[in-house]
């Protein structure tokens, strides 16, 4: 793998531990408008589009707006109880930012306006330059990674994508962006189903990240 100049990273499940919180709040509201078809087990389904997106493809048009509303507030109050500053994570980035001249970049398919309330809180907020967040409409980690590309006046070679999930490993294969797959906060079986689709490229906890990242910077 050719030495990097740009680390985007994916933000949950890669930086931080938050799906969770992000399935919780978003059942939380759709339930609440009175959407109790939907479960832990299959929100999943309407994932690919932001928060608002998911919220808005479930309930009515009419409802949209407040429901939206009501997901932020319930966002907040769920991140205090189930999300956790990681030292771990924190030391890691300071040890890219001190070591190296990489860039670090966020590249999610979540909300800009929950990514700006999560960064503070975990103490992630001063170390990336830019930060590329998701649509509505769907999944554009594709279309982020090609702005980085304008952006930061460089070729798909100088890039490095860490994330986490298959759907990562599919998009940024397609693209032609190397991978590395973070996996520390999967359980065994995702993390052998990463290792056979990205073999070699998976790292099972953040120091071990932290090692692989500084060896191609």
């Amino acid at each position: 793998m050719k030495r990097k100049k740009i680390l985007c990273f994916d933000f949950d499940g890669t930086l931080a531990d938050s799906l969770y919180l992000e399935k919780m709040s978003m059942l939380k509201t759709v339930q609440d408008f009175g959407y109790e078809s939907v479960t832990l087990e299959n929100i999943e389904e309407y994932f690919g589009p932001t928060e608002p997106g998911v919220i808005q493809h479930i309930v009515s048009k009419e409802e949209s707006t407040a429901a939206v509303s009501y997901f932020y507030r319930i966002y907040i109050e769920y991140q205090n109880s189930l999300l956790r500053k990681n030292d771990a994570m924190i030391n890691m980035l300071k040890t890219l930012q001190q070591q190296s001249d990489a860039q670090l970049v966020i590249v999610t398919g979540r909300a800009k306006e929950t990514l700006e309330i999560t960064l503070p809180y975990l103490g992630l907020n001063n170390f990336f330059l830019q930060c590329y967040t998701g649509s509505e409409h769907g999944v554009n980690k594709a279309e982020s990674m090609r702005q980085v590309l304008k952006d930061f006046d460089c070729e798909k070679e100088d890039v490095l994508y860490i994330g986490d999930t298959l759907k990562d490993i599919e998009v940024m294969k397609q693209e032609g962006y190397d991978i590395l797959s973070a996996s520390y906060y999967h359980d065994n079986e995702y993390q052998k189903l990463l290792e056979e689709n990205n073999p070699g490229n998976v790292l099972n906890s953040i120091d071990s990240l932290t090692e692989r990242l500084l060896s191609i910077i």
